[in-house]
C-alpha cells in the first residue's frame, strides 16, 4: 500500500498580522492583533479615548494577560482615565509644550504596532498610518522605550512639576505669570 504524503494548504484566513501597513480601517486591525495576546501587551499613546479598544484590553486582563498602559495626562484623556486605572497605568504630565506624543503596542514582547493612529473615538475619521510587524529585534526596541517612559513617570505624583493642574487651562501667551521653573538646566513654563 502507497500512502502519499501531502501538505495541507491552510485556507483559514490569519485574523491577525505578522507584517501589514494600514492606511485605513485601522482600528479594526488594532483590535484583532490585541486578541492575539497571550502574556503581555504594552502600550504607549497620547491620546486613549476609545471604548471598543478599552473593552478589549478588559478582555484580556480577564484572560490574565499583564497590561501596561503610558498615556498622556490630559483633560482630553480623563473621561477614560478613571477606567483606565484598572491597569497597571502610567500617565504622563504636560510639561510646558513638551508631551508625551507616542502611538505604540508591543505584544508579547513579539509584535508591534505603531505609527500616527491615536486610540480615541474620532482617529477613525482622521488620514492615518499604522504598522504591525513581528520582530523580536524589533520589539525589544520598543520594548526598551515603553520601560524607559515607564520607569520615569511610574509611582510618581508628579509633585516635583510646578502647577500641574493648571496646564489644562486654555493656553495663552498673555496670561503667564512668574511660574518658571528651573530644572535640569531647562526653563518650562506653565500657564495659569
Amino acid at each position: 500500500m502507497n500512502i502519499e504524503i501531502v501538505p495541507a494548504v491552510n485556507e483559514a484566513k490569519q485574523d491577525y498580522a505578522e507584517n501589514e501597513i494600514l492606511f485605513e480601517n485601522i482600528k479594526p486591525k488594532i483590535i484583532s492583533q490585541l486578541k492575539i495576546a497571550k502574556y503581555t501587551i504594552w502600550i504607549a499613546v497620547a491620546w486613549f479615548t476609545d471604548i471598543d479598544i478599552y473593552n478589549e484590553l478588559i478582555e484580556k486582563k480577564a484572560q490574565g494577560v499583564n497590561i501596561r498602559i503610558i498615556t498622556s495626562d490630559e483633560l482630553s484623556n480623563r473621561r477614560l482615565l478613571e477606567k483606565l486605572n484598572k491597569f497597571d497605568l502610567v500617565k504622563i504630565p504636560i510639561q510646558g509644550s513638551n508631551r508625551l506624543h507616542n502611538k505604540f503596542c508591543i505584544i508579547d514582547l513579539e509584535y508591534v504596532m505603531h505609527g500616527s493612529y491615536n486610540w480615541s473615538k474620532n482617529a477613525i475619521n482622521n488620514k492615518e498610518t499604522w504598522q504591525i510587524f513581528k520582530s523580536r529585534e524589533m520589539a525589544e526596541e520598543f520594548s526598551n522605550q515603553f520601560l524607559k517612559l515607564y520607569t520615569e513617570y511610574k509611582d510618581t505624583d508628579h509633585k516635583d512639576i510646578a502647577h500641574k493642574d493648571a496646564v489644562y487651562a486654555k493656553y495663552n501667551f498673555l496670561d503667564f505669570k512668574d511660574t518658571t521653573q528651573h530644572k535640569n538646566n531647562e526653563l518650562n513654563f506653565w500657564n495659569v
